[in-house]
């Protein structure tokens, strides 16, 4: 799969262009200070977007008949842009100001952006992260998908942050798809196969080839080199990633999301992702197992969407508080 970017929301002042995660992959099969008075520049000005030959393959928020996922600017849409010279950041915040409904949008920020050599970060969604420290502080952890194969939960996970190094905003194209871009991932779970019933929740976990749950999923955003300026990473790992279902309808099967961590992790030939699916029956809850062999050593890297299928079940009996395999115990 190789290293998709969503292609995050386009930037800056007057003219900017988005979609996210770029690239479609089978993981298995393959208070700032104020700005000093300098000079100053009316109108600041980024167009950034995508090339259309890789639009199809990025991940958004709308799923098409392809079964990707497409993402569109919607109203509200902000930017956040930070500007670093020394050890001091200067924030500013883009809002979408055309471009509705579509993956070209145009941001404009409301304040003069200083003139001079700066280092920019760029991080979306602007409403919620507006430095460093925010997008560590994104957590992956509590995700529910509200209804089967929807996909509206993902913007409330999907967070991207962008160095671009100094530039002038003159109308300057930012490629948000490029290997530079931190983002988060998605993993996608196609499962069948498995007793008719209302689906509750899915696990997912990593069997390395010793056949030792391993604890290599990040609950936050993290960056292995970076110079911690401002923001303090959070690099807590886990075993097992939780994605509650509701308002699931009773089935056979289901497609549903999970997002993951921009941190990339390696799973190794021999190993194997483990898929849990509880369900529900008359308030009587079953809980399964699939597992899927990992034919070759692979990275899974963020800003891609991942898939795996599941349709061979075996049921299992959980036994409350015993089943803890972030401390070596697995009931199964």
């Amino acid at each position: 799969m190789g290293r998709i970017r969503f292609n995050t929301k386009y930037f800056m002042a007057l003219l900017v262009g988005a979609a996210m995660f770029s690239c479609s992959d089978d993981a298995l099969m393959e208070a700032p200070e104020v700005m000093e008075q300098n000079e100053q520049k009316e109108v600041a000005t980024l167009i950034a977007g995508l090339s259309k030959e890789d639009a199809g393959s990025r991940l958004a928020y709308e799923i098409q008949e392809n079964g990707k996922i497409k993402m569109t600017w919607i109203e509200g849409d902000k930017l956040a842009a930070n500007a670093l010279q020394g050890n001091q950041y200067y924030p500013y915040e883009f809002n979408l100001t055309s471009g509705f409904g579509t993956n070209q949008g145009t941001f404009q920020c409301a304040s003069s952006i200083m003139s001079g050599d700066y280092n920019w970060t760029i991080y979306y969604p602007g409403k919620s992260i507006t430095n460093e420290q925010n997008w560590y502080d994104v957590s992956y952890v509590g995700q529910k998908q509200t209804g089967n194969n929807n996909v509206d939960h993902l913007k409330d996970y999907h967070s991207v942050r962008l160095p671009i190094g100094n530039v002038n905003f003159d109308n300057t194209y930012i490629d948000f798809s490029g290997n530079n871009v931190d983002e988060s991932m998605c993993m996608k779970f196609n499962l069948s196969g498995f007793v008719e019933s209302v689906p509750t929740k899915i696990e997912l976990m990593y069997i390395n080839p010793q056949g030792k749950y391993e604890s290599c999923f990040h609950t936050h955003n993290y960056l292995d080199e970076h110079d911690y300026v401002w923001g303090n990473p959070n690099d807590e790992t886990v075993s097992r990633m939780t994605l509650l279902l509701d308002d699931f309808s009773s089935t056979d099967k289901l497609t549903a999301y999970m997002m993951l961590s921009n941190y990339p992790f390696a799973v190794m030939q021999g190993g194997k992702f483990r898929v849990y699916l509880t369900t529900s029956n008359n308030n009587n809850y079953s809980k399964y197992y699939c597992d899927v062999a990992i034919g070759r050593n692979v990275t899974l890297e963020g800003g891609c969407l991942h898939s795996i299928s599941c349709n061979t079940w075996t049921e299992v009996e959980a036994i409350d508080g015993f089943d803890d395999p972030d401390n070596g115990v697995v009931v199964l």
